[in-house]
């Protein structure tokens, strides 16, 4: 549907104004794929360090390899590793705030969707894939007929397709899981950027836009740095969570292999913790994508129904 290597080449690729020069007030402006300028970053070095000291010999061996299927196999094992090492933290300001560096995300232990987004970037990137099958994505997602500012990665995998790599996957805030974004939600790219080239995207909405010379700088004005997916379906997430409060490892202890490979596709860098808010997360999925019939929620005029059809199912 969109071209993710881009339509068009946008010259100006400056972030105006954003950061701060040390002991100052002075701001100042910087080019956007400087963020991605880390592959020989020692910080960035270090966490690929910490993530191979997390892994099995089996898995280290195969995430060292250089033949078929490792690449995309690096891919995964980053995503993992940012989503559990990563907080989540949406910095909610009135104006556009200054993106991390990879390494300022680092050393904070939390982002929001576009610093986690170009943290995952810059690690892919630094285990040796191209920076041609790497693109951070900037645009929206449709979020109950709204279009919500939003950022994700990009990745063109070994069959030659482009992924979304969503950043915010597996996020908690205040101990509840959020849904998988991939499930969801439709992704509007506006622009992508790998550390060579800023590209224009045409989303159906935007062609007249991109002929702009200053879009770029005009599409970061216009966003609003509120991104901060609630959904109604929450309640199902805290059900859980509140269910299986005070016996997380017996929850554990309950997982078969077959079940941990379901909830977590690399369970290496996983807790109690995980598999639950995982677990939770596909409740809500569920519960999004499929059609409402009230005898599966319980509602207040058909709890015993409800009973009656849980007994069945049991």
């Amino acid at each position: 549907m969109y071209n993710w290597d881009g339509d068009r080449i946008i010259y100006n690729s400056t972030i105006a104004n954003t950061r701060s020069i040390s002991n100052s007030n002075v701001k100042y402006e910087i080019d956007i794929r400087e963020l991605l300028l880390a592959e020989h970053n020692t910080v960035v070095k270090s966490a690929i360090q910490e993530i191979k000291d997390k892994l099995s010999h089996k898995v280290y061996e195969k995430f060292n390899e250089r033949k078929e299927g490792s690449f995309d196999f690096k891919v995964r094992i980053i995503k993992e590793f940012v989503e559990q090492s990563i907080e989540y933290k949406q910095r909610v300001k009135k104006k556009f705030d200054a993106w991390l560096f990879p390494d300022e995300t680092l050393t904070l232990g939390f982002g929001d969707c576009e610093d986690r987004a170009i943290l995952m970037a810059s690690l892919v990137l630094a285990v040796g894939v191209s920076p041609y099958n790497i693109r951070v994505s900037l645009g929206y997602v449709e979020n109950e007929g709204k279009n919500e500012a939003h950022a994700w990665m990009m990745y063109k995998n070994e069959k030659g397709r482009w992924e979304i790599i969503e950043p915010n996957d597996y996020i908690t805030k205040k101990g509840a899981a959020q849904l998988d974004f991939l499930d969801e939600f439709n992704y509007k790219p506006s622009f992508v950027f790998n550390r060579d080239h800023l590209w224009g995207v045409y989303n159906g909405e935007n062609n007249d836009e991109l002929a702009n010379a200053d879009c770029f700088s005009d599409y970061l004005k216009r966003i609003s740095k509120t991104f901060n997916p609630s959904f109604a379906s929450a309640v199902h997430t805290e059900i859980v969570l509140e269910s299986l409060k005070g016996i997380k490892n017996k929850f554990l202890d309950c997982l078969t292999a077959e079940m941990k490979a379901e909830l977590v596709v690399f369970p290496i860098f996983s807790s109690a913790d995980h598999y639950i808010n995982r677990l939770a997360s596909k409740v809500n999925a569920v519960d999004i994508t499929l059609n409402y019939n009230a005898l599966d929620h319980f509602d207040n005029s058909q709890i015993q129904n409800s009973l009656v059809k849980l007994n069945e199912h049991l």
